[in-house]
Formats: structure tokens, sequence, C-alpha cells
């Protein structure tokens, strides 16, 4: 009896597992979304085409949609990088931006992690604040761009929004790190994060300004 309370003190899962363990079983369910290209919906063919063209001519694009010469919203660090890895590497853009979208869960699942280690004392706040993202958001929740929950998650990942919004969680970070520990590192992290999340997806960047503003605005005077 007392072997049996010894083992199953030893096999304990702490918030760092549960964590790990909700992570590993979201990488499983998104593997299989992107095998199945089920990202495959409007969203995903309007950022494919700034990709594209970056990957065409990188110095030199034009509008990916419509032949003239004006500029277009979808063309920022995100798409750029990416066009940058389809030309140098001559991969199809399409499995190009459906091996980012893993490298943007990987982003936003390590930002959220700091993030609430950061602003919470509470030892299971990063696991509770990972599971509410993904389902507290009321049945059915919408399929938007930017929006996390497992109803939308699968189908926005390859997008410039979910990069945002992890960088986004990074930048809030930092800045957190850098307003409380006064760390040049972190100062250093967040004076790139912000404005590769503003350009990447104005939208993730102006409600991360609005928190970031809160934060700023909780120091003074203290």
């Amino acid at each position: 009896m007392i072997d049996a309370v010894r083992l199953t003190n030893r096999v304990q899962i702490g918030p760092a597992g549960v964590y790990t363990g909700i992570c590993i079983a979201l990488g499983l369910l998104m593997v299989g979304h992107t095998t199945n290209q089920l990202w495959s919906d409007l969203d995903f063919w309007v950022w494919l085409g700034p990709v594209r063209e970056f990957a065409a001519r990188p110095l030199n694009p034009t509008h990916p949609l419509v032949a003239v010469d004006a500029p277009d919203s979808y063309m920022g660090p995100y798409t750029f990088v990416l066009g940058s890895l389809t030309r140098l590497t001559g991969a199809d853009p399409v499995n190009v931006m459906a091996i980012a979208g893993l490298a943007n869960l990987g982003i936003l699942v390590t930002g959220l992690w700091h993030l609430t280690r950061r602003v919470s004392t509470a030892t299971w706040a990063p696991p509770l604040a990972l599971l509410f993202t993904l389902v507290a958001w009321g049945w059915k929740p919408w399929q938007w761009s930017g929006y996390p929950n497992l109803n939308s998650l699968g189908i926005v990942l390859p997008l410039g929004s979910t990069f945002a919004y992890g960088t986004g969680l990074i930048f809030l970070t930092a800045l957190w790190e850098w307003l409380h520990a006064k760390s040049i590192p972190a100062l250093a992290l967040a004076a790139v994060t912000f404005p590769i999340t503003l350009l990447s997806h104005p939208v993730t960047g102006f409600w991360v300004a609005l928190i970031a503003i809160g934060f700023v605005g909780s120091q003074i005077g203290t």
C-alpha cells in the first residue's frame, strides 16, 4: 500500500506536464488538419498570393490579385519570409505555408505559456489559459482569422494572423519582463517582435498594442 502511494506521488503530472500534453494532442490534431489540407479555405489562398509574388519577385513584387501597381495588405514580414523560403528551396508554396502553420502553432503555445507565467502566480494558470483559449468561446464559435479556438485553429493555422498572434504574445511577455525586471534583452526582443506583429497582421497588432498600453499604465507611479 505504501509503495503504491509512493508510485502515485512519483507519477503525478504538474502544470508543465499537463500543458505539454495538451500541446501534443493539439499538435497531432493540427498535423491531421495539415495532412488533409483542411485549412484550404478562401483566406488561405488570399495569403498564398503574396507568398507566390515574393517568391517570383522578392525585391519588386506587384499586387498578387489584380494587375495594378498597388499595395496589398497581406504583404508583410510573414509572407516575405515564406516567399523567400519558397524561392530558395524551390518548394511548392502551398507546402511551405502548411509547414509554417505548424511552426505558428509552436510559436503560439510557447508565447502563451511564457506570458501566462508572467502575469499570473497561479501554478495552473498556463494549462487553464490554453484550455480556455481553445474551448471557452461558446457553442460553435466563429471560424475567423485570429480566433484560436478549436473550431478555427486548424483552418487559420498557416495564416499571418496566427503568426502575429504568437509573436504578439512573445512581445507582451518581453514587455512585461522589461517593465518588472528592466531586462535589456527583453526590451530588445519587444522592440523586434512588435513591428513584426503589426506588419504581419495590423488588426492583431492593434489589440496587442492595447494590452501593452495597459501593462505600461499599470506600472506608472509604482
